[in-house]
């Protein structure tokens, strides 16, 4: 549970630092 949520926070992470670009 813990690997999924953090997989989760990484993805939306990445989404926020490449949206701009």
């Amino acid at each position: 549970m813990n690997g999924f949520l953090t997989l989760c926070l990484l993805e939306v992470l990445a989404i926020i630092f490449l949206l701009p670009y």
